[in-house]
């Protein structure tokens, strides 16, 4: 869209507007290794938000797997992987992934659940 704020300030904020819209806007990403996953041979990103979580494919440049915080029921995590239960009464999954910043990710999801 043609920008309709001309002076800086305007221009920001409509930036931030359009930044707003799309899916991954809030997310924190870290990368992990899932090789035991045929769909994330060559690892994927791991993204996290207050309200959902998603696995994107960063070769097919999309998300593979996505759950709201809500879906997420339990996760657990050591220095280097992460363990993460997620679903409902009629379909669960249990999702494994490796990564150096398993206690950081625990530590995110704690926050976003005790708001």
């Amino acid at each position: 869209p043609e920008p309709v704020n001309r002076d800086r300030k305007g221009a920001m904020v409509q930036f931030i507007e359009v930044l707003s819209t799309w899916e991954l806007y809030g997310h924190r990403f870290f990368d992990v290794d899932m090789s035991h996953d045929a769909r994330f041979e060559s690892g994927c990103l791991f993204c996290v938000s207050p309200t959902s979580v998603k696995f994107l494919n960063p070769k097919k440049r999309e998300v593979s797997i996505g759950f709201g915080m809500d879906d997420v029921t339990a996760i657990k995590c050591s220095q280097s992987a992460v363990v993460m239960k997620a679903g409902n009464l009629l379909k669960k999954h249990n999702i494994r992934f490796q990564t150096p910043e398993g206690f950081l990710i625990k530590a995110l999801f704690d926050t976003y659940r005790n708001r």
